[in-house]
């Protein structure tokens, strides 16, 4: 298992780790949405990143509101989307420099539930 998750981490983040911790992501109770996964990751370069991981919940009802609400598929297409087109519109009107005031995505994959909705999917 460990050697799959380094894989996973190592392809992601397109550089080779020497090291990685994994702990929870948040306290009991408050991942409404999803399992986070809080990651450290050391790179052979020696940079140390904090990544925080999102995954599918493991409660049934919390599954099925996923799914009907379609949450993953909108969250991923604000981090993959919307962010940098709205960077890159800022960029170019202005002359100001944009931080913007969230951590940098790494990647992404949801399932678009939307179409199975309208083939009968409930």
């Amino acid at each position: 298992m460990v050697g799959i998750i380094k894989e996973f981490l190592e392809e992601i983040l397109q550089e080779e780790l020497t090291a990685f911790t994994l702990n929870p992501g948040s306290n009991l109770g408050d991942g409404h949405t999803g399992l986070l996964t809080s990651i450290e990751v050391t790179l052979k370069s020696t940079k140390v990143l904090h990544l925080l991981l999102k995954s599918f919940p493991m409660n049934r009802t919390r599954q099925e509101f996923s799914m009907k609400s379609n949450i993953f598929y909108k969250e991923l297409r604000v981090y993959d989307t919307l962010i940098p087109a709205f960077i890159q519109l800022v960029m170019e009107s202005t002359e100001v420099s944009l931080k913007p005031p969230f951590p940098k995505f790494f990647w992404g994959r949801a399932v678009n539930y939307t179409p199975l909705a309208g083939a009968g999917w409930k």
